[in-house]
Order: C-alpha cells, then structure tokens, then sequence
C-alpha cells in the first residue's frame, strides 16, 4: 500500500511540474525528459495493469490536460520538422521557427534538424546552423542558385534511373539489389578522403552520386535512400562508426525484417582502379556487421534475419570442406569466371585455396583451361572471392 501511494504521490508531482512550466511557456532539457516518460506512462496504461491502476487515482482533467500536452508537444514537433524541411529546400538563410512548446531548447531543436537531414536526402549543401530566439539561421557551401539547380536535377536523373532498372513485377528484394549495384557499378570512392586533400563538396551528396560518380559514405547512403524512398521501400541512414572512423551506411526493410547495407564497402577500392561489385555487406544482420560497424542501436530498428542475406537467398553458403570443393570444381569445370563463397567456420588451413585449385586441375587435366587466377578474403564475413584466368 505504502509502495502505491508513493508511485501515486510521484506521478502527481510530475503532472503539477510540468503544467508549471506549460503555464509559463518555459523549456528545459529536463522537461522533454518528463514529457517523455509521461509519454511511456500514458503508452502502457492499456497494457500494464498497474500502470492503469495508478491512472485511476489521477483526476480526469489533469489526466486530460496531460495527455492534450503530449499530443501538442508531438504536433509542435511535427511543425517544427516541416518548417525546417521547406527552408532548408529552399535554401534560406533564417527559418522562423513559431510555437512556445520548443521554445529555446537547443539540443532538442537541433535533433529534429538532424532528423530531416536524414530522412531528406535530397537537401544538399547544408554544413551548419545556429538557432536563437525562435530563429534558425542555416549555412551552405554552395550558392543557392546552383543548389537548387542540383536538386531539380537530381530528380530528374533519379526518375530516369529508375524507370531504367526497376520493374513494377520486382520483388522488394530485386529492387534493392538493382538500386544497390546501380550505385555500386556508377560510382567510384572519392580517394582523396585517405590523402587529406580537399574533398568537393558535391562527394557527400547524391549530386555527387548521380552527376560526378564520385563520393565518400555519406553520398552512398544517401543516394540509397533516395532512390528507395521513391520506390517505397522503408530505409533509414545510420550514423555510426566502422573500424573506428566515422561512417554513413543503410538500414532497410524487406518483406517485413530489416537489414544493414554498405553500398560503400561493396564498391572496394582496387589498387588498379579497376571497378568491382561485391555483396559483402548486402542484407547483413546486426551480430554480422558489428564486427566492422558501430552505431548507437537504441536508434535503430534490429537487424537479425538472414533470409535476404546476399549470399543465403542465392545458395552461396558451404559449411564444409567437401561443399567447398564441389562448388569450386563445378566452377572451374563449367568454366566460370569468378566464384563467391561465404563459408562461416572458416579456416584458412582446411578451406586452403591454392591446394584446392590444384587438386582440382590435377584430377581433371581436359576439363579444365584456366591460366592463372586470383583470390581474397573477407575475414570478417569469412566470404571468399576467387577470379579465374584463361
């Protein structure tokens, strides 16, 4: 009983602060904490039965006006998101921002600036932005004339693309794929981010993408996005870190599970500057990606089928040596010009190529033409991808 009344007694002395500041039309960090778990409280009335039990010693109206105050504090938001997105397009210098709910919360307002970032690719040039007395005075790298150019541009190239390589009788996961090897085949890594030259501003956008077929991450990830957000598939830019360096990459949404993809690392870059397309991290769960990835996982959606996963979906998957040696010498027999193999206990001293291939050309001395071939592995994925010469 005692346990009750002091879960009661808080929850009523989180109602009177927040009304108090509702009333005087102030904003605090703290508060959108509150509001938050208010938020959670009125969520799990209908599923926690003490939860609801504690609701109903709470006066109908100041349950009412509790309530009304979430809800405008998600509409106020959603203002704020679009306010935001229009400038933003636009290209404006000062964006005001109207409503008292936000008030001068910086790091609450800069989140949802953050938000429309990501979720708008087709925003380009912006780099920065301060925001004081309800007022957002954004900054870009590009005069806004070109800018605006680049993103009517983008769309009509985007339209184009897709008429090009999507198809109404697709599945979800082929227009995936056929998005992810567009920009993976069109694309090459902008290099002069590992020699600390200056990198055109054009390489984080989908500009860059597009028109230049030249970016880093950043571009790669949002490119992805733009084209799936046309098609309709669900996907989301991550912000995180791979092998300790900061790092964009995509989670989406297939059939119902999500799934990372770095269009980034499936464009690898060749010592010949020879183009190649691999599927190492297409479709990839979470425990596969964190090996190489990090990223803040309370954001995003978990990642944990292999149904899509390149390499299951297509039959490329061995788990043992005698798999192993099959798949190769029907591939070497028939002729084939490469082979990719994802193998998951793999060991470098059972799975040995070189014996491999050799013992394979040994047992079969007319079947088999080949001059010379090459191979590599992804130890982190244990894929391996060996190319064949005549």
């Amino acid at each position: 009983m005692k346990d009750r009344l002091k879960k009661i007694l808080i929850l009523e002395l989180i109602i009177i602060i927040v009304l108090i500041f509702f009333i005087l039309g102030e904003r605090f960090e703290f508060i959108d904490r509150v509001l938050l778990t208010i938020e959670d409280f009125l969520f799990e009335e209908d599923t926690n039965p003490e939860i609801k039990e504690l609701w109903e010693y709470v006066d109908r109206d100041e349950k009412d006006e509790i309530k009304d105050i979430v809800e405008e504090e998600k509409d106020q938001e959603d203002i704020v998101y679009s306010k935001i997105k229009e400038g933003l397009l636009e290209g404006e210098d000062s964006i005001i921002i109207k409503g008292r709910l936000l008030g001068n919360n910086r790091e609450n307002f800069f989140h949802i600036v953050e938000e429309v970032l990501l979720d708008n690719p087709e925003i380009m040039y912006y780099t920065s932005g301060k925001y004081s007395n309800n007022t957002f005075y954004p900054s870009y790298n590009m005069p806004l004339e070109e800018k605006l150019i680049h993103q009517g541009a983008i769309g009509e190239e985007r339209d184009y693309i897709i008429s090009q390589i999507i198809q109404d009788n697709m599945s979800q996961y082929e227009k995936v794929k056929a998005v992810h090897d567009y920009i993976v085949n069109n694309t090459q890594y902008d290099k002069r981010h590992y020699t600390d030259e200056i990198i055109p501003n054009e390489s984080y956008t989908v500009y860059g993408v597009l028109f230049e077929g030249i970016a880093v991450c950043e571009g790669y990830a949002k490119t992805m996005k733009y084209f799936l957000d046309e098609i309709g598939i669900e996907t989301k830019i991550v912000i995180g870190t791979a092998n300790g360096e900061n790092h964009a990459w995509n989670i989406v949404k297939i059939d119902g599970d999500y799934y990372h993809i770095d269009t980034t690392w499936d464009d690898p870059v060749s010592e010949d500057g020879t183009d190649v397309l691999v599927y190492d991290f297409f479709n990839l769960k979470d425990t596969d990606i964190e090996k190489t990835h990090n990223w803040n996982r309370g954001k995003y959606p978990i990642c944990n089928s292999d149904k899509y996963n390149y390499f299951y979906y297509n039959d490329l998957v061995v788990y043992d040596y005698e798999g192993f040696y099959n798949r190769l010498s029907g591939a070497l027999i028939n002729g084939k010009s490469e082979i990719f193999l994802k193998i998951p206990n793999y060991n470098k001293d059972i799975y040995n190529i070189p014996n491999t291939v050799k013992k394979i050309v040994t047992n079969n001395p007319n079947r088999i033409n080949i001059n010379q071939y090459a191979y590599s592995i992804n130890s982190y994925q244990n894929i391996i991808r060996i190319y064949f010469y005549k």
